[in-house]
């Protein structure tokens, strides 16, 4: 898996460029590592969506590392109430964020459809608790929409805008960006 640079998304600031631009930037970093041979480009972004709360977010495939249902959390004393705890995922040791609750709104349903997205970061993965998986999404250029919905505080230095797509909104976010967030990282009461 490609793992991208500090400086590289340092260049990609989110002011900078729009949102489509910032994730057609990123797929060409990703194509041109890749050794394919075959010539051909493409003009759209997949993306993983997911929803919280009555909320659709979207976000780059490769940052979700594998997608897990609902897991038994250890509660660590003096953890925020969003800090889930330490999940058991196939003996590895994981820490789980319930997402809807570190943006300041409600639980996460915790229904059958609720799952924990594994994010592949360093220094460690971690896992967000999303109340569904809505798959894989295309977006073309096209979805790119110019106004800006209000962001959600907690999640605005990690957002890169909005597309819509079948008369969906859907918010980009970057999760690997979240998991340096200090907000994030600092879990503790």
């Amino acid at each position: 898996m490609l793992t991208i640079d500090s400086q590289l998304m340092n260049t990609l600031n989110p002011t900078s460029a729009s949102p489509f631009q910032l994730l057609t930037r990123l797929d060409a970093v990703y194509q041109a590592a890749q050794t394919d041979t075959s010539g051909s480009s493409t003009d759209s972004w997949t993306g993983l969506g997911f929803r919280v709360g009555q909320q659709w977010f979207v976000c780059d495939r490769d940052e979700v590392q594998e997608l897990v249902a609902l897991s038994p959390c250890t509660r660590l004393p003096g953890a925020k109430p969003w800090f889930l705890g330490i999940a058991n995922i196939r003996g590895a040791l994981l820490p789980v964020t319930d997402f809807s609750l570190f943006l300041g709104e409600e639980a996460s349903s915790k229904s059958r459809s609720a799952r924990i997205l594994i994010v592949d970061a360093e220094p460690m993965p971690f896992g967000v608790l999303v109340d569904e998986v809505g798959g894989q999404k295309i977006f073309s250029e096209g979805d790119v929409r110019d106004f800006q919905p209000d962001t959600l505080a907690a999640i605005k230095d990690v957002s890169f805008g909005h597309m819509v797509k079948d008369a969906q909104m859907w918010t980009v976010i970057s999760l690997k960006k979240l998991g340096a967030l200090e907000s994030f990282i600092n879990a503790s009461v």
